[in-house]
């Protein structure tokens, strides 16, 4: 794949992601976020960046706009070579991960903003997987292990 962005043509994640947001993220009920898939490995602080949710600026909201008649609140970006190697669980994971920097707002002008971690993660996560601290060093040895087969 040449090219670093690609469009998600897979119905099952937007509908995953409408799930989680019903289930525990009742703040963005009505938010427009779109999933897009990256093509190349991105790292952050030596770790891989598997699911990014990110707030899109001005002039991707108006392509957004133009393209699809309304605005776009959030973009969350996957890693698509690593996620299809995710089992259900983790998809689930690394999705309610992302939505957690989701700062929703509507008394402000512009509401939808996002927020830094609370600690390396989020309080609502560690209660949500405390059956599964190790949630998170799993994803990363295989994003590790899909990254370094070839080599």
């Amino acid at each position: 794949m040449s090219e670093t962005y690609s469009q998600v043509t897979d119905d099952d994640i937007r509908k995953l992601i409408d799930t989680i947001i019903e289930k525990d993220f009742k703040n963005l009920t009505g938010s427009i976020i779109e999933p897009i898939f990256l093509n190349k490995k991105k790292m952050s602080k030596g770790k891989y960046q598997l699911a990014t949710l990110s707030k899109p600026n001005s002039l991707i909201k108006h392509i957004f706009k133009t393209i699809n008649g309304n605005d776009v609140d959030y973009i969350l970006f996957f890693d698509v070579e690593v996620y299809y190697q995710f089992d259900d669980r983790d998809k689930n994971l690394i999705i309610s991960h992302a939505l957690e920097f989701a700062d929703v707002d509507m008394e402000k002008d512009n509401p939808y903003t996002l927020r830094g971690a609370e600690v390396e993660t989020f309080y609502d996560e560690i209660e949500r997987n405390k059956e599964d601290t190790q949630w998170q060093q799993r994803h990363q040895d295989i994003a590790e292990q899909h990254y370094t087969k070839d080599e």
